[in-house]
């Protein structure tokens, strides 16, 4: 019996990702009780890039199969769910910060880092799975989620490019083997912001100037960040406007740390009619321990969503063939920033270098 128990707690765990929207609102409670200030903002980062590490060596890995009688609720109730109890309680968070912190301009500052970060984990990889799903208004939500921290052009580049390009030089979001974190991260997003404007205006040609700007996503999801941004700045004036401008960088350096794990080093086979080989397994990392895959929906399950971008995240499987990471994203992210420990960590790791593939 406790064996079946374990077995369907494995198969359908995704609620855990109810418990990150929590943690941020439940730090400023804790820091308010105990009288700890501003170090209570550290009580997430510990939890999420501390004690996650750990839990996830103790659970172990999971490559089995999800409950796939998962419904809607599951699929997309669940974490649009999770995104707007994060939203709501970072909005908490920031008028519990303009009516009691000492100093609100740098508790803004120093709140921002957690609040930032659960966006990127929450907000982003939700807005992700929404963006790749068939029915517009999901899709909608998505690219309103990723408003929220001032990235809308991923949803535009991210679909359209990124997932036709991956592994190849052409694409800014995969990091290429030797360069640093510092080198990829002004490029990645460079190269995010000027395909989406550049494949917007391409999907644009032939409508007229009105039609043009009606159906421009990525002008009216700046835009959204605008109005986002104003109204912060209208409620709470300059400590709501700060938290929203440094949540969105730290949930978009969060998310190109991810994307710089997910395909550093790899790169597909270019075929002797130019062209590059079809995505396989062998162009994505992939992690699959158990918790984190929770918390992430199986983001970490990487390849078999480049193979199947359609699939819902209940649904992606474990590919053995697959090159795998000695650890989760969350052991993962900070060690990026240190290069010589990166490096020697994965490159014993990395698959042969592809050359000239014969055929077509």
């Amino acid at each position: 019996m406790m064996r079946n128990i374990v077995t369907r707690a494995r198969q359908s765990g995704f609620w855990l990702i109810l418990a990150l929207p929590g943690l941020t609102p439940m730090a400023w409670v804790v820091g308010q009780h105990y009288s700890i200030g501003l170090w209570a903002a550290l009580i997430p980062l510990l939890l999420l890039f501390g004690v996650l590490p750990l839990a996830d060596k103790l659970t172990g890995r999971y490559t089995g199969p999800h409950d796939q009688a998962a419904t809607d609720i599951t699929m997309t109730l669940l974490p649009i769910a999770a995104a707007l109890l994060h939203i709501v309680g970072s909005l908490w968070v920031i008028a519990q910060i303009v009516a009691l912190a000492p100093n609100p301009l740098l508790a803004a500052l120093i709140w921002a880092v957690p609040i930032g970060d659960i966006s990127g984990i929450l907000t982003i990889n939700i807005s992700h799975e929404l963006v790749h799903r068939r029915r517009k208004w999901q899709r909608i939500i998505g690219g309103g989620l990723l408003a929220t921290v001032c990235y809308g052009t991923f949803k535009i580049e991210h679909v359209r490019w990124h997932h036709i390009w991956v592994a190849t030089p052409e694409d800014p979001s995969t990091a290429r083997k030797g360069e640093s974190f510092y080198r990829f991260l002004p490029r990645a997003i460079l190269g995010n912001t000027r395909h989406a404007w550049r494949i917007q205006q391409q999907r644009n040609r032939g409508r007229g100037p009105v039609a043009a700007v009606l159906h421009h996503e990525v002008l009216w999801l700046s835009l959204l960040s605008l109005v986002f941004a104003a109204s912060l700045f209208a409620v709470w004036g300059l400590p709501g406007l700060l938290v929203f401008l440094l949540q969105s960088v730290f949930a978009v350096t969060l998310l190109e740390m991810i994307n710089y794990i997910e395909h550093y080093g790899l790169v597909r086979r270019r075929m002797a009619n130019g062209r590059w080989a079809p995505v396989a397994a062998d162009h994505s990392w992939n992690s699959d321990y158990w918790l984190s895959n929770m918390l992430l929906l199986n983001l970490q399950r990487h390849s078999d969503h480049h193979i199947h971008a359609g699939k819902d995240f209940t649904a992606l499987d474990s590919l053995s063939d697959a090159p795998q990471l000695p650890a989760g994203y969350a052991a993962l992210v900070y060690v990026v920033l240190l290069p010589p420990l990166w490096r020697r960590i994965i490159h014993p790791r990395l698959p042969v270098q592809p050359g000239r593939q014969t055929g077509q």
